[in-house]
């Protein structure tokens, strides 16, 4: 009895309803959903495939009509005329990244004014504050950084920031010379 994921066309708004019957008949199902801000206070949960559910079951020896009638349920998504089977290598790597993002705050961490940031970009690695970060422009956010001894306001890409919590490690690399390929003097060179 080996049982094999596969994906079933639903209709969207009757999502948990099916989630609820589905399970109530012993199947495995998974409806991956990620945690989405759509201002500052309030998140929500969207499915990530609307209108889709995994559905783990024993194709030899259940019946596949017990899923197909349920209300809402349009059926299997097939390929060569029989129903799609998932790896569960694919299923475990998508179940550990949704986990990995919803644990991160889901795909729009918003951050509110006097947030500490780690930004990290090509070109810079610094730790910030934030000064504002707008519902309206969520891939841009303003910080303030100390750069070469000096504050400077900034609008950076959403992308390159992360939340800086006090055990992180910022990787500065060191000098080698004190300029014109001269060697800097350390105290065991004299």
């Amino acid at each position: 009895m080996i049982k094999n994921w596969s994906i079933i066309k639903i209709q969207h708004s009757l999502s948990d309803s099916i989630n609820l019957d589905l399970k109530n008949k012993r199947f495995n199902i998974y409806n991956p959903k990620i945690k989405q801000s759509k201002s500052l206070s309030t998140v929500s949960l969207q499915a990530i495939f609307p209108g889709y559910m995994f559905v783990q079951m024993d194709f030899s020896d259940q019946n596949i009509s017990a899923v197909t009638k349920s209300q809402g349920v349009y059926g299997f998504l097939t390929y060569d005329n029989a129903p799609a089977i998932i790896e569960d290598d694919f299923m475990a790597q998508l179940k550990s990244k949704i986990n990995y993002i919803n644990a991160e705050e889901g795909v729009w961490r918003m951050y509110q004014e006097g947030d500490k940031v780690l930004l990290e970009s090509p070109a810079l690695t610094a730790i910030g504050t934030v000064l504002d970060h707008t519902v309206a422009n969520k891939s841009r956010v303003k910080i303030l950084i100390d750069f070469m001894g000096r504050e400077i306001k900034a609008e950076v890409d959403w992308f390159h920031l992360k939340p800086y919590n006090t055990n992180h490690h910022i990787n500065k690399i060191k000098r080698r010379t004190r300029g014109k390929n001269r060697p800097i003097k350390t105290p065991n060179s004299y």
